[in-house]
């Protein structure tokens, strides 16, 4: 609970909202995007620009209270809540400011890629930013940050020019590769507990209208779908980005109608390189087995980055769980498609993962989406290069209240924790933070798979554990 005192001075101080459990918006207030997560917060602050985030923040330290941070809103695991929490929704914080001049963009942190895109699109460029126009520019960021642009232009982090931070203390930074560079190394990928990212500056690229689509297949043929797109992809050109999906049919004019409804496979396509190749590098693809729809043509960027919104609405609280089940997926197996030829190329590859270390995914349970803790206990060495993690620290819940262990000599946490006046105290940072991967990431179906870790939002006390950025989504799931 907030005292009436601190709630008090914490309503004189911030211009947006401060709305407390007797409110009668408080139930609407503390909604997250998935239902089954159903935390009670202390209270829920709408924060209406940076002034706001460090009155917060502020308040949190004073009361010793928790902080969950909510930009996009699209957290699945719930980390935008927390029970008894002071949450700090930047879902006001919406500004964008396109410099075309300079190729580049400043997007606060509450901005979705919806936004963002619509933005850029006017002047014909664009960035890295998922599949889902609806998912937060800041989480995705913070994660890493897949998407249709990936393999020609990098992670959204890899375009990360610059970030303005609120730290745990209240005070107000700015990192990048000049000013607090290991601050923004963190963040670049470290998720969460660094700090309130209030704003991110990226680089841009030219990208207009880009031709792709969707292209629908029986699911007895996912597996000649599979391999040929698994074997293509590594070296189809880098203005190609595509994934593999299955999909129920949705009734959609240029699905045949006695379709709608059935299951199905999909690959969806991107092509961002001269109009006259697009044929040619989409064709591959179109040929793996008969196509029983497709809609692949000319699309505007921002269009085709927020066709698939319908499956997934914007802040509205669908129950969201996943269970492994028997079906086409099961059957997919490494025997029945086979290894990856020795030396091909990866969709994503080292040049793309300079400064990242990838996660074990987390599997969804009946709370949300939760690590298994030997995963997490031993550091999913079989992977990921890298010390083991903290025994007992669960990269959910409050095991991440508790204090890590002194962190390696001479490695970067150490470097970090070495008194840089502006950098949090050594209780306020992650203990799984590793050092980056080095080497190459390679798929193979039927085994399990380093993926992009899906990072703590900020269930962390403002006066120990430092307040994070937003919840990081992981645009393939």
């Amino acid at each position: 609970m907030i005292s009436e005192k601190v709630a008090t001075e914490l309503k004189g101080s911030v211009r947006g909202d401060v709305i407390l459990p007797k409110d009668g918006r408080y139930d609407e207030a503390r909604k997250v995007y998935n239902a089954m997560i159903d935390k009670r917060p202390a209270v829920v602050v709408r924060c209406t620009g940076v002034a706001d985030v460090i009155a917060a923040v502020k308040a949190a330290r004073a009361e010793g209270l928790a902080v969950a941070i909510r930009g996009g809103g699209h957290s699945v695991p719930g980390f935008g809540t927390a029970d008894d929490a002071l949450v700090i929704d930047l879902g006001r914080m919406r500004g964008i400011r396109v410099d075309p001049d300079s190729k580049t963009v400043r997007a606060e942190g509450g901005s979705t890629w919806g936004d963002f895109n619509h933005a850029t699109h006017a002047f014909g460029l664009a960035t890295t930013g998922g599949i889902i126009s609806t998912t937060g520019i800041a989480g995705l960021t913070l994660g890493g940050g897949i998407g249709y642009l990936t393999r020609g232009m990098g992670l959204s982090l890899d375009n990360l020019i610059s970030a303005d931070v609120v730290l745990a203390d209240g005070s107000f930074v700015t990192a990048n590769k000049s000013a607090n560079p290991d601050l923004f190394w963190a963040l670049r990928g470290g998720g969460g507990n660094f700090g309130v990212v209030t704003n991110f500056q990226y680089k841009l690229q030219p990208v207009n209208n880009i031709i792709g689509g969707p292209m629908f297949f029986e699911v007895e043929d996912a597996e000649k779908v599979m391999r040929t797109f698994d074997e293509y992809i590594s070296r189809a050109p880098r203005e190609l980005g595509a994934f593999f999906a299955w999909q129920i049919a949705p009734p959609l004019p240029f699905i045949p109608e006695d379709r709608h409804g059935d299951t199905l496979c999909v690959l969806v396509t991107c092509w961002a390189g001269p109009p006259s190749e697009a044929e040619a590098a989409i064709a591959p693809l179109r040929e793996a087995a008969d196509v029983v729809a497709q809609f692949v043509g000319p699309w505007p960027y921002p269009a085709l980055n927020g066709a698939f919104d319908g499956l997934v609405p914007a802040r509205d609280p669908a129950l969201l769980e996943g269970r492994l089940r028997e079906g086409p997926l099961g059957r997919c197996d490494r025997g029945a498609l086979g290894a990856r030829p020795e030396g091909a190329g990866r969709q994503l590859d080292d040049a793309h993962l300079p400064d990242q270390r990838r996660g074990p995914r987390r599997r969804a349970g009946r709370h949300g989406l939760r690590a298994p803790r030997r995963e997490v206990r031993d550091g999913h060495r079989r992977h990921v290069a890298g010390p083991r993690a903290e025994r007992g620290q669960h990269p959910m819940g409050e095991r991440l209240l508790q204090r890590p262990r002194a962190p390696r000599p001479g490695g970067r946490l150490h470097q970090l924790r070495r008194g840089r006046r502006h950098e949090p105290r050594p209780s306020e940072f992650r203990p799984e933070l590793r050092p980056a991967v080095r080497g190459q990431i390679e798929v193979r179906f039927g085994e399990r798979v380093p993926a992009q870790p899906e990072h703590h939002a900020g269930l962390a006390r403002a006066g120990g554990p430092g307040a994070s950025g937003t919840a990081a989504h992981s645009a393939f799931r």
